[in-house]
């Protein structure tokens, strides 16, 4: 994973980690270690080696997040030919 393809799981976790203090739910999956993973050498979240638990860097967050709510929801418009 690389920051032109994030999955739409991949955002979902970034979301949860901004706004709730909880872990992100089921994290046993090999696309959400892969995306924590990413997340943490991208300095979004940290890792307590001897937990497993992951704490968000919410100011590394912030401009993300703020970026991912400014992009306006797409407008469908039916064209007849």
């Amino acid at each position: 994973m690389d920051k032109k393809n994030m999955t739409p799981l991949a955002v979902q976790m970034l979301l949860h980690y901004w706004c709730c203090n909880e872990q992100f739910p089921n994290q046993t999956s090999q696309a959400q270690r892969e995306a924590i993973r990413y997340f943490e050498k991208m300095g979004l979240v940290s890792i307590d080696p001897a937990t497993n638990v992951v704490t968000p860097n919410r100011d590394a967050l912030n401009p993300y997040i703020e970026a991912v709510l400014a992009v306006p929801l797409p407008i469908q418009k039916w064209v007849l030919g």
